[in-house]
């Protein structure tokens, strides 16, 4: 009750402050939600997730690297009562009780293992007790956010997977899994996971150096953001198309730029977030892919193909609506069909935004 009513309050002070915003071409919703991005991402966990699903438009936003939760002095103190109270072993010769970083369901700390620098996250003291409060707040904003929508069976989905999300035995399975499929791979990166330093609430791999994209993205060059974007569509679609998993964790804040004497890599953070997708769903992607690669693209097989899938009911659509979903799909797919494409700041904006009153049927 106390923190439902200290995110009510914060909450208010954040849209008072937004009264006096001199940017007019925000309207009155934007400024709303501009204000519940603002009052969440301090309270890590599932309202760090929401905060960031606010502020993506916004890519440079420190939500996405960086929280300041409430949990992070309870877990930093149950961490040093740990590793104070016993002797550092199984190779870890030192750990920073310093945080490194937090993120939206842990935070990480430094150390040495048999010699070499390694990372720790550690899942947040009490995250698990505090969602289940925390879930009926997010259905709450979701009410606000998606009015017209039903959605049951969303909070559902979003319950399980969060808390699948907090057991790192899942997370290292995952991002040991991964690491496999791409060991041979001369753009990417997994860390290495360390058995010894996981359980199912802390997580240890070696530390790689290097800027995180978010960091590096604004000040290098047209062709290394290329390069990055070709490299980034390799590693999802790859997993995608030949293993049917999606990589759903996509924001500047999880992946680092591994220099290197032959050029750079692209290192992938976080495998909480990974969902096995069914096979009728992936032939779908792939079948509107090759459609829209197609220089005869065909709009009434497109249309056919979607209402196949049950996306949208062809007949109740009006025309304004089947040109923005036509070119909502042709925005997503450019970096694939077209020969001039540039991975830039104007192409993101326009990815981010999302006309909800044409996409409701």
């Amino acid at each position: 009750m106390l923190r439902t009513t200290s995110i009510c309050f914060s909450y208010m002070l954040n849209y008072i402050k937004s009264l006096g915003s001199s940017d007019d071409s925000l309207d009155k919703k934007n400024k709303n939600l501009m204000c519940l991005n603002s009052t969440l991402k301090k309270y890590g966990g599932l309202l760090s997730k929401i905060s960031q699903m606010l502020c993506y438009e916004q890519y440079t936003d420190n939500v996405f690297s960086e929280c300041e939760p409430v949990y992070r002095k309870k877990t930093t103190n149950d961490i040093r009562d740990k590793y104070t109270n016993k002797k550092l072993d199984k190779g870890l010769t030192e750990l920073d009780f310093k945080v490194a970083k937090s993120g939206s369901v842990g935070q990480i700390h430094k150390g040495i293992f048999n010699g070499k620098p390694v990372i720790i996250k550690v899942l947040y003291k009490g995250l698990k007790e505090q969602t289940k409060e925390d879930l009926k707040i997010v259905e709450t904003i979701a009410k606000y956010m998606y009015s017209h929508t039903d959605l049951k069976d969303a909070m559902e989905d979003i319950s399980n997977s969060i808390y699948i999300e907090f057991d790192f035995e899942v997370e290292k399975d995952n991002q040991e899994k991964i690491s496999l499929m791409w060991k041979d791979d001369d753009d990417i990166v997994i860390p290495e996971i360390i058995p010894e330093l996981c359980s199912s609430s802390e997580l240890g791999m070696y530390f790689l150096k290097g800027p995180v994209l978010n960091d590096y993205i604004d000040s290098c060059s047209s062709e290394q953001k290329n390069k990055i974007c070709e490299i980034l569509t390799k590693f999802l679609f790859k997993n995608l198309y030949k293993d049917n998993i999606l990589y759903s964790d996509v924001h500047g804040g999880n992946f680092i730029i591994e220099d290197g004497k032959d050029g750079f890599k692209l290192a992938v953070l976080d495998f909480g977030c990974i969902q096995y997708i069914n096979e009728s769903v992936v032939n779908f992607v792939k079948q509107i892919h090759v459609l829209l690669s197609n220089p005869n693209f065909n709009e009434d097989e497109f249309f056919q193909i979607l209402c196949d899938n049950k996306i949208v009911v062809k007949d109740d659509l009006s025309d304004e609506e089947k040109e923005y979903c036509l070119e909502f799909f042709k925005l997503q797919y450019e970096p694939f069909t077209s020969d001039y494409f540039e991975f830039n700041t104007e192409w993101l904006k326009k990815i981010s935004f999302k006309d909800i009153s044409k996409m409701k049927k």
